[in-house]
């Protein structure tokens, strides 16, 4: 009976600290109607063409991407080509050799507006393909952080999925990302930046680097670009390994653009305007 009273008591001083979580999390929109399909095709890049090995030579092949037979020519097993049909790059895995196949574990992401702005929703994602199970693929998209931004762009909430006081599994309140936390690269979910850009995110440049750059953290851009705001000027004109070079090593980045002493752009770089062209 004292257990059951000191658990009930246990059970309510938790509650005064998840039902605030609770209650900010509400406002996080459902997943588009076409994630999943989407993390299939774009957000795995790994696809394959599954043939079966005869003396004669494989001739035809199930094709992952298109999701259909289609035709090969001289396929040897675990090489690289193109599918005749779609043109995506694949691999091919002859149905006797392969066994069980496994894509990477990637990292993929989803920008969505909400009431305090926007949160950027992170997912770590894997498909598997069981022997003689080609056609239907085991895939799984894990939930693993959500971020909460403001319309221009500013941190304001971070929250995790993890095992909360060692009781139960659910999303707890984090630091927000900083400039020197380990970057995640991975997809971004395109049909939601539009929407997105035509507020405040249109001053981030957040949208031009990811469409220069197909593998991105957007979390960690955003909190570089706090640091270093001329990080919007050099991903608007398209410098996206000067990003990811700032985005690595912002502190020296930083030093050396405020040495220069300068507000345009070719100042900051310390060249003119036909070396930037």
């Amino acid at each position: 009976y004292q257990r059951g009273i000191r658990a009930e008591e246990l059970k309510r001083r938790h509650k005064r600290q998840t039902d605030p979580w609770d209650a900010d999390l509400a406002q996080i929109p459902a997943l588009p109607k076409d994630w999943d399909r989407w993390v299939a095709k774009v957000g795995i890049p790994e696809h394959y063409i599954f043939y079966r090995y005869t003396r004669k030579g494989a001739d035809s092949g199930y094709c992952t991407y298109c999701e259909k037979e289609v035709p090969i020519k001289a396929p040897r097993h675990n090489k690289k080509g193109r599918c005749p049909c779609c043109r995506h790059t694949i691999s091919f895995k002859s149905i006797g050799k392969a066994g069980r196949v496994w894509t990477k574990e990637r990292t993929v992401y989803l920008m969505q507006r909400c009431a305090d702005g926007f949160t950027i929703r992170c997912f770590k994602t894997a498909r598997c393909y069981p022997p003689g199970e080609i056609e239907s693929p085991i895939q799984y998209c894990h939930e693993i952080r959500r971020g909460i931004y403001d319309c221009d762009g500013h941190a304001l909430k971070a929250y995790y999925w993890g095992t909360y006081k060692q009781v139960e599994d659910r999303w707890i309140k984090t630091s927000v990302c900083s400039p020197t936390c380990w970057g995640f690269y991975g997809r971004v979910y395109g049909k939601t930046l539009p929407d997105l850009s035509r507020r405040g995110l249109s001053r981030t440049g957040v949208r031009d680097y990811i469409r220069q750059d197909g593998n991105v953290d957007p979390e960690k851009y955003l909190a570089v670009l706090e640091r270093v705001p001329q990080l919007e000027q050099i991903a608007k004109v398209g410098l996206s390994r000067m990003v990811n070079e700032c985005l690595e090593a912002h502190y020296s980045f930083k030093e050396k653009l405020a040495s220069q002493n300068a507000t345009s752009l070719t100042g900051m770089l310390g060249i003119n305007a036909q070396e930037l062209k």
